[in-house]
């Protein structure tokens, strides 16, 4: 599941950390989404499609969540992003892809009908069935050590295991050197 292959470019990271200068500058007083501003800038480097933002999000059943925060239709990816603040946010983390991705399994065309009515390129579109489709994790991690809490790998071993049987492979990928 570790995948070390994965990296982030450092141009991504740069234009993460000036991003966030510049919106410091200009709203001194609001939160800045820095989270946001990584995934804005991630997906800009490999071609993906951004789905981190309300907008984006789709509605089943009466209900709205977020699809991921970068979507790789051609790669079958499904990215999902989080700084590590610890275990809550990254239980929360696993969380998000793995009810994306069952969603995906159990609603098939309906959720792939709602994710392809926000990508305007058809040959983007995602098919009406998930196979061989990858959920990925990124961590965010300044701290020293790339490591999970006992609680974290508990909670990512349950949705491993139960991703992986509904046909899907998980990935999760440490990216270091973004924010500071």
């Amino acid at each position: 599941v570790i995948d070390s292959t994965f990296s982030v470019d450092d141009s991504v990271k740069e234009k993460t950390k000036k991003n966030i200068e510049s919106f410091i500058k200009k709203n001194p007083n609001k939160k800045t989404p820095k989270e946001a501003l990584f995934n804005s800038a991630l997906c800009e480097n490999i071609h993906g499609i951004f789905f981190d933002e309300g907008k984006r999000q789709i509605k089943l059943y009466e209900d709205k969540f977020e699809v991921c925060d970068v979507l790789l239709p051609s790669e079958k990816t499904f990215i999902h992003v989080k700084y590590n603040y610890g275990a809550s946010a990254l239980s929360h983390l696993f969380n998000q892809g793995y009810i994306s991705a069952s969603a995906y399994a159990k609603f098939k065309e309906k959720y792939a009908s709602k994710v392809n009515g926000h990508i305007t390129d058809n040959a983007q579109h995602i098919p009406d069935t998930p196979n061989g489709h990858c959920i990925r994790y990124l961590i965010i991690n300044d701290r020293k050590e790339n490591r999970l809490s006992f609680f974290s790998k508990m909670v990512l071993e349950d949705k491993i295991t139960t991703l992986e049987a509904m046909g899907y492979t998980v990935k999760l990928s440490w990216v270091k050197g973004v924010y500071k």
